[in-house]
């Protein structure tokens, strides 16, 4: 549906006209002289035309105080799944199954902990993510020490499939519906698998994992089985210059069979890695087609696939004091600047709000940075003694002009948890955005959707 249009007011006229009438030439509006309205008792035609013609200015006040364009709405869907602390969460809407998954690390034990939605029917009815299962994981699963985790589905017929992989591990874990499977897979260069992630591609049938080692490298494996039980080695890049202190990875799928990998291993860039017309290229240090001279702190932030604009996005921090939104319409090739926010020492990650507000945020986590519909969408969490909250910030017009869509954690006097850098995931279903906020162990859900979005239909995924 569209944003509903400027509507005409009631009652705009000042006066009456002249006549003989008793009130001829007096005003139109007059303010109520009572709060109500009492049965049996008329009331002046003046009155009424002072509400309507008052409900009506505001309607349209409103809508242009929104720019009558697309709006982000959201509503809390209810706790999640609870734990004493859970840290590194991965969202993730499963297409085959119609669930919700989360899987988030216990950060007193460093087990990996697995959720899923339960108030839908397996492949028919879509689940909207308000009731979750006690924990599922693989049993005796942990990190190793290193605090990430990704989940994914699998591939053809194997699209039911449930992927895991977590920390240092240098396996997959598979879930078949029933019980767990270990598949592993080999770095090509001898190191630590320091962050992972997942994407599937529906035309070719395949499935990758993107793994940033220790060793400045990105890897990309495949697995092209129904069982995924062997992962490939299809892309590994040449060592990258330096090493920013987040190691966030990200890939993305074109919905044409490309596909698009980026770590943050490199001070003067990023590496990147893709698959573009049935080939693989890799580069370490790259720079954005000139577009980004430096990597800075957190680096990458995310990189997004926009089937609306037909384009990659990408959310980097260049230098201490500024965060770039990046477009390529071209697989990469060459990228533009849409957008520089100013931020402020990388020590505290400052950043000024659309509004002009100082905010200490936290956004380096996959998943935070999506592209639904005609919107793009950043994930952020505060981080100050308490006023701890979460915030989204969101685009209409490709990355240049940004807009605010505030909701907030509770509220608490102590200082940010142990862990909280990662306290946020964002996940696209159909027509539906899932934010997981974190407080202390204690996950609430928020769904998005989105209102007058017209690359946006309310009955297919985005």
């Amino acid at each position: 549906m569209s944003t509903p249009k400027e509507i005409t007011v009631f009652a705009t006229t000042t006066n009456y006209p002249a006549g003989v009438d008793p009130w001829s030439g007096t005003a139109v509006k007059v303010l109520p002289g009572s709060t109500y309205l009492t049965p049996r008792v008329g009331v002046p035609a003046q009155w009424l035309n002072y509400e309507i013609n008052a409900i009506e200015t505001k309607v349209n006040q409103v809508l242009t105080g929104v720019g009558r364009g697309p709006v982000l709405s959201y509503e809390k869907m209810g706790a999640g799944y609870t734990d004493a602390n859970t840290v590194a969460h991965a969202l993730m809407w499963h297409p085959g199954r119609r669930q919700w998954f989360a899987a988030c690390v216990n950060d007193g034990t460093g087990d990996v902990e697995v959720y899923r939605s339960e108030n839908g029917t397996d492949n028919t009815v879509s689940d909207n993510g308000s009731d979750w299962s006690a924990n599922f994981g693989p049993a005796a699963y942990t990190t190793g020490g290193d605090i990430q985790v990704a989940i994914g589905y699998g591939s053809g017929s194997a699209r039911h499939y449930l992927l895991l992989t977590a920390g240092l591990n240098e396996n997959v874990k598979l879930w078949d519906g029933s019980s767990w499977a270990t598949h592993t897979y080999t770095l090509t260069t001898a190191g630590s698998s320091l962050d992972k992630a997942f994407v599937h591609s529906p035309t070719n049938g395949k499935t990758y994992l993107a793994v940033t080692n220790s060793a400045h490298r990105l890897e990309v494996f495949e697995s092209d089985e129904d069982d995924l039980t062997t992962w490939a080695s299809v892309s590994n890049s040449s060592a990258a210059a330096g090493a920013p202190s987040n190691n966030s990875t990200y890939i993305v799928e074109d919905g044409a069979g490309n596909v698009f990998a980026m770590t943050n291993r490199s001070t003067t860039g990023v590496i990147f890695s893709r698959l573009v017309s049935g080939s693989w290229t890799s580069t370490a240090d790259y720079d954005f087609d000139g577009e980004v001279a430096s990597v800075s702190e957190h680096g990458l932030c995310g990189l997004v696939w926009s089937a609306t604009h037909q384009a990659l996005f990408a959310l980097v921090q260049t230098t201490a004091t500024a965060l770039k939104v990046l477009k390529s319409s071209d697989s990469g090739a060459t990228w533009t600047t849409q957008k520089t926010f100013t931020i402020g020492a990388a020590s505290d990650w400052k950043a000024a709000g659309p509004n002009g507000e100082a905010l200490d945020i936290k956004i380096h986590a996959q998943g935070s940075f999506v592209a639904f519909g005609t919107f793009l969408c950043m994930f952020f969490t505060t981080a100050g003694a308490a006023d701890d909250w979460s915030r989204i910030m969101y685009s209409a017009d490709e990355g240049v002009t940004w807009y605010e869509s505030g909701f907030w954690t509770p509220s608490r006097a102590d200082a940010a948890p142990a862990g909280f850098a990662h306290p946020c995931q964002m996940a696209i279903s159909h027509n539906r955005m899932l934010a997981i906020t974190d407080t202390q162990g204690v996950s609430t859900l928020w769904a998005f959707s989105a209102f007058g979005d017209p690359g946006l239909a309310f009955d297919e995924d985005p």
